[in-house]
């Protein structure tokens, strides 16, 4: 049995790549403090590690990944060059062809501030001066997760649309993708959101090339390993980092076979909010503690 366990851990894709999505988040801390030795001794530990752990047709190219990795925060580092931010670029579009921006000023004429700054707030993740004491309010409640949209609202949009046309696999991921995206640009596509359109899309990949792998492990590794490449210092941001934890805590919870799903989901918000109440707490000041319940 522990022969098979050993065996099981060394051929798992999904292991490796979380490994390695973990060990580039501390690669880029330890590069902004521009700790070189810390960089030396992360790298050695990273690549014995992975040799000792997983069979050498996984840590191999892993390795190659992270050694990019090292090479890419060097550069960006010597150069200061900096990420790439969708919403940077979705701001250089012309106003008069900004669809996101002509809805937003359409919403802006309604006369009534408390609705219009609720509608900024949950659909467009805006805050502003008419909608500050209703978010103050989501905050003191730690219910920010169920009333603005994020990555977690565009995940039960997927299922639902994937429910409606479960018997056309095909039109269905094709519709699902469709709405996401233009969604994900409503949103100036933050990291919570990319999360949920990688993850479709590489689903659907390595749904084909993994089949007897546990594919979606590999698919939530492999969208943070993406993103980072995108923009190395993404894991500074509260949205990135928030949503892969979650989604994390979430999946590891969701393995244990012995308990039924509401027990899950209850030890999901628990360990969640124990994990992330530090985080929490340093971006927005406070939490509550009856948080765990919804």
């Amino acid at each position: 049995m522990e022969q098979t366990s050993k065996e099981s851990i060394k051929q798992n894709y999904g292991l490796a790549l979380l490994f390695c999505l973990i060990s580039i988040w501390l690669l880029g801390y330890v590069f902004i403090r521009q700790q070189l030795i810390l960089v030396l001794v992360l790298s050695a530990v990273f690549c014995g590690i992975h040799l000792f752990l997983f069979s050498y047709k996984i840590s191999i190219p892993i390795i190659l990944v992270f050694s990019l990795f090292v090479v890419y925060y060097f550069v960006y580092g010597y150069f200061q060059l900096e990420g790439i931010s969708f919403k940077n670029l979705l701001d250089k579009i012309p106003k008069q062809y900004d669809l996101r921006m002509v809805i937003i000023d359409y919403l802006n004429t309604n006369p009534n501030k408390q609705s219009r700054g609720l509608l900024l707030l949950t659909l467009f993740n805006i805050k502003n001066n008419d909608n500050r004491l209703l978010y103050n309010h989501i905050l003191n409640l730690s219910i920010a997760h169920l009333l603005v949209i994020s990555g977690l609202h565009l995940s039960l949009i997927n299922l639902l649309i994937l429910r409606i046309f479960k018997n056309y696999k095909i039109t269905g991921n094709f519709v699902s993708f469709s709405c996401l995206l233009f969604y994900s640009y409503l949103l100036n596509f933050s990291y919570g959101v990319l999360r949920v359109l990688l993850c479709l899309v590489l689903n659907l990949i390595f749904k084909r090339f993994f089949k007897n792998k546990n594919y979606k492990l590999i698919s939530i590794a492999s969208s943070g390993i993406i993103l980072l490449f995108l923009n190395p210092y993404a894991f500074n941001n509260y949205s990135y980092i928030l949503s892969y934890l979650s989604i994390l805590v979430i999946y590891a919870i969701f393995q244990i076979k012995k308990l039924n799903n509401f027990v899950k989901s209850i030890l999901a918000s628990v360990v969640i909010n124990f994990v992330l109440s530090g985080l929490i707490i340093n971006g927005y000041g406070r939490i509550n503690l009856l948080t765990i319940f919804w």
